[in-house]
């Protein structure tokens, strides 16, 4: 069976600079993911970077130990810029991987990338400051991989975007499973929905960033997240969680 491992120094920033409250993460996150911007629009060149460029401004961004390899997406199933966890032959997870769009030509990435890989940053200096998020998603995988899956199906059908999740949906997913794996689980629900919420709040910050920056207008872009319910979902995930956990404890304590 697989069982992954994370290099915590070469994945995460170390503690004394990912300390304070989910939120004050979440805004350094979002800090850094604008410094990253900024820098990096002295390394453009007739509007295009090197990837070697954009992997050192990243880099000196994030912490010079987080691992980071870049590749050209056309050689990859993506349709756009993508950001995934870097696992290798031993199972053990190092880093994190950049698939963008590089020029066939020159080999650099266009200026225009930007409007969709600066998502893919934001993934990933929310992933460094936030290591449980990580931690808890393949502590789960390792111990309950189907479960998981489930879990991840779930996630894109009740919770993801404007889908409307119902306590009775939540309960029948529940129902069948072990205090332990029912907190992993909601813990990884959680999870996703808070750094899906972080993300859409971002994008608001960064557009208006470029709009300041590069002195254009986005036109017909929508930063509404009312239809996405996030914080009635986190309310009920909470809620149900807290509950859960009761009532392992009160279990135990009966032992």
């Amino acid at each position: 069976m697989i069982r992954l491992h994370i290099d915590k120094a070469t994945t995460f920033l170390p503690l004394s600079l990912a300390k304070g409250t989910l939120q004050q993460r979440l805004q350094k996150a979002k800090a850094l993911n604008l410094k990253f911007y900024d820098d990096l629009q002295y390394e453009y060149v007739k509007r295009e970077v090197k990837p070697s460029a954009f992997k050192r401004v990243l880099k000196e961004t994030a912490g010079s130990k987080i691992r980071i390899d870049l590749f050209d997406m056309t050689s990859a199933e993506f349709s756009k810029a993508a950001m995934a966890i870097r696992i290798l032959a031993n199972e053990k997870i190092k880093g994190f991987s950049f698939y963008l769009p590089f020029n066939p030509v020159t080999g650099k990435i266009p200026q225009k990338a930007q409007f969709t890989f600066l998502t893919e940053t934001q993934k990933f200096f929310n992933a460094i400051l936030n290591p449980k998020f990580l931690t808890r998603k393949i502590a789960v995988i390792n111990k309950h991989p189907d479960p998981s899956k489930k879990a991840l199906a779930f996630y894109s059908q009740k919770l993801e975007g404007s889908a409307v999740l119902k306590k009775e949906d939540l309960q029948e997913f529940l129902l069948d499973k072990k205090a332990d794996e029912k907190i992993n689980i909601l813990q990884i629900l959680r999870y996703a929905l808070i750094e899906e919420k972080a993300l859409q709040q971002a994008a608001y910050d960064i557009d208006k960033h470029i709009e300041k920056k590069e002195h254009l207008k986005f036109v017909n872009k929508n930063y509404d997240l009312t239809p996405c319910r996030y914080d009635e979902k986190l309310a009920l995930l909470n809620e149900t969680l807290a509950k859960t956990m009761k009532e392992a404890r009160a279990k135990n304590a009966r032992k």
